[in-house]
């Protein structure tokens, strides 16, 4: 059965939504997989940029931070950030057990 345009679009779909399976390799979709091909390229790249931005975001918060507390040495940083983290757990758990 030939695929129509709206079947590669739902793939297409799919596949963005959620990316667990080969997108060039879906039986039924042989004659679209150079373009299949390079929708995975182009949406794979937009996510590595929008993953590179978040990480610098989240680099210059720390930094910001980090002067804040007056703390210089980044292991430390990020250790009391996993203490902090580990504090908001447990009073998270503590919250619940009171209900």
């Amino acid at each position: 059965m030939n695929k129509t345009r709206q079947d590669v679009e739902d793939l297409k779909m799919q596949w963005r939504d959620d990316p667990c399976f080969d997108l060039t390799g879906c039986v039924g979709f042989e004659e679209f997989k150079e373009e299949l091909k390079l929708y995975a390229e182009q949406q794979e790249a937009k996510w590595a940029d929008y993953h590179r931005s978040e990480n610098e975001k989240r680099r210059k918060r720390d930094e910001e931070e980090m002067v804040r507390l007056g703390i210089s040495n980044p292991s430390t940083f990020r250790y009391l950030k996993s203490l902090e983290n580990r504090i908001q757990m447990i009073e998270e758990r503590l919250y619940f057990l009171k209900k």
